[in-house]
């Protein structure tokens, strides 16, 4: 289900795991999450499930409320499964990850225009993510990652997602984009990162009292529907970030559904 039914792209979402151990303290879908992830499908049911789309240009969106390439992935192979069929059909076809484990099945992604990955990475600065992104990949594996991705001729996307106000942005954000710009990755896309109360709650745990007293500042109150933090800064950032990627010839895209004005003619997902 898209963030924003009547605004998304359209997409064939499948998620093949029942949950996401990387426990990012900012998830939005923490609350669809089991406790303990568990393969979804079986081959043979994820094959039925693929055959039940029609045969239209839509891509299949792998997979929108959790990782793909989690650890579980190593043994069930359900995404690797997934693309090998994708692939033969000629469909259209997108990840979005954060584990370098993606680099398995670069031979499903290789010099093929229908398809792209997308690599998750919102700053370099490892103590931030240390407290934000405890099990994942450092970020200098991740940008090698995508310069990997790239050497290998893979459409490769960077996300810058999502943004913590008053914690990535600013001179780490600057950082971060210097370095993407150094590896020119087919495009970036970036959001800020969206919360409730229960979710604001999580991240205050793991934050400190000024950490946090910054963060939340830059947020309407909060109920249990997820807000974005408030629309000037959200336009002043990413029109900062636009000037900075497009004199560099990098296309960037954003969430066009929540905007008021239309900031690029990129569509959220940067790939297509």
């Amino acid at each position: 289900m898209p963030k924003y039914k009547h605004s998304c792209p359209k997409n064939y979402e499948v998620d093949f795991y029942s949950g996401c151990p990387f426990n990012c303290i900012y998830c939005i879908a923490q609350n669809r999450h089991e406790s303990n992830s568990t393969a979804i499908y079986s081959t043979a049911e994820l094959d039925q499930e693929i055959k039940r789309s029609d045969q239209s240009d839509i891509p299949f969106y792998l997979s929108p409320w959790t990782d793909p390439y989690q650890e579980l992935e190593k043994n069930c192979k359900l995404t690797r499964h997934a693309l090998s069929k994708l692939f033969m059909l000629n469909r259209k076809y997108f990840v979005v990850t954060k584990s370098c484990l993606v680099a398995r099945d670069v031979e499903f992604f290789r010099n093929n225009p229908r398809c792209f990955v997308a690599v998750s990475l919102n700053s370099l600065d490892q103590s931030v993510l240390d407290c934000t992104e405890p099990k994942l990949p450092t970020a200098e594996q991740r940008l090698n990652l995508v310069a990997d991705l790239i050497n290998d001729q893979v459409k490769t996307v960077v996300k810058i997602d999502p943004v913590i106000p008053g914690i990535t942005d600013g001179i780490l954000m600057e950082a971060l984009i210097n370095s993407i710009i150094k590896v020119k990755p087919f495009a970036v896309t970036t959001e800020t990162v969206r919360i409730n109360k229960k979710i604001a709650e999580n991240i205050k745990l793991h934050l400190s009292s000024v950490q946090y007293k910054k963060f939340i500042s830059y947020y309407p109150p909060l109920n249990h529907r997820p807000q974005h933090p408030q629309l000037e800064y959200r336009i002043k950032l990413f029109n900062w970030m636009k000037q900075l990627f497009t004199v560099q010839n990098i296309p960037i895209s954003f969430c066009r559904a929540s905007f008021p004005i239309k900031l690029t003619k990129y569509d959220c997902r940067g790939g297509f």
